[in-house]
């Protein structure tokens, strides 16, 4: 199973490189996929993440959801940090850094994750993969206004298309310690919840409610199946 996840992180790595420039080029067309892809992805936090990260009570007990809101809190802290003590181009930049921080640990947690459902079910595996694979595709949609120094350096760039991969190579150490990978698991879900809300679910009078509707409808459907195959 090894193989194929590494196979599946080369794909999300490449469509995450390559994204602005073979896909969603309309604008109309990203907002749809972001407006779904938020629907899709809060679904899954609420009923496969969370209810799967319970389980991790029985390594950590309840404090498994005290790392949760440690990811959570620590992201809002240093954004609010750099808003407040960097001016201008600076602050942007320092912003941003954070973000790209977040989403290389989050796609190196996906590479873990990935490798570990592929041990346990196909089906179940396939099922996270996807919205994360759709949500790299568009992801450059959340670092539209991030400073050119940031953006055009390739170093971010492969970094990010890497994590997936970096994840699934270290996942065999990493998977043998449980306890750990459950803390860390906790603590990556509550930080991407924060980028999830405050950056991903488009604001105010933006995005398209039927299509985040859709993405809720589609995906809560799809979880049920799995509660039941």
């Amino acid at each position: 199973m090894i193989k194929i996840a590494i196979f599946l992180s080369l794909i999300l790595g490449v469509v995450h490189f390559w994204n602005e420039k073979i896909f969603f080029r309309a604008s109309d067309a990203k907002v749809k996929t972001m407006s779904f892809i938020a629907g899709a992805s809060v679904t899954y936090v609420f009923l496969y993440l969370l209810p799967d990260l319970y389980k991790s009570v029985a390594y950590i007990n309840q404090w498994v959801f005290i790392f949760i809101l440690l990811g959570f809190s620590l992201v809002h802290l240093l954004e609010k940090y750099f808003y407040q003590r960097t001016e201008g181009q600076e602050r942007l930049l320092r912003f941003k850094e954070i973000h790209f921080f977040i989403f290389f640990l989050y796609y190196f947690v996906i590479g873990i994750v990935l490798a570990g459902l592929l041990e346990i079910n196909v089906v179940k595996s396939l099922l996270f993969f996807i919205p994360v694979l759709f949500y790299a595709a568009v992801s450059r949609i959340s670092f539209e206004e991030i400073n050119i120094r940031v953006r055009e350096q390739k170093v971010f760039r492969i970094l990010l298309a890497l994590a997936a991969l970096l994840g699934v190579l270290s996942a065999p150490v990493i998977l043998e310690h449980l306890f750990l990978y459950h803390i860390f698991l906790a603590f990556i879900i509550g930080a991407f919840f924060y980028v999830a809300i405050m950056d991903f679910i488009p604001k105010e009078a933006k995005g398209k409610p039927e299509y985040f509707l859709l993405g809720v409808c589609l995906y809560t459907f799809l979880i049920m199946l799995t509660w039941v195959i």
